[in-house]
């Protein structure tokens, strides 16, 4: 099984960077801030500028 070490190459990265300029969006217009923690569980909520949600702990 060959596994690659990287799924596009350094340069690639940089350029998608530019064009496309990633930042994070606010889950709802209610909320000064674009990032949502929950204390009781320790996640935290993000939205990407294409409305994929990320989370992480």
């Amino acid at each position: 099984l060959d596994v690659p070490k990287e799924l596009i190459s350094s340069a690639q990265l940089e350029e998608l960077l530019m064009l496309q300029k990633p930042s994070f969006s606010h889950l709802s217009p209610k909320l000064s801030s674009p990032i949502l923690f929950d204390a009781e569980t320790g996640i935290t909520q993000l939205q990407l500028s294409n409305g994929i949600p990320v989370n992480y702990k």
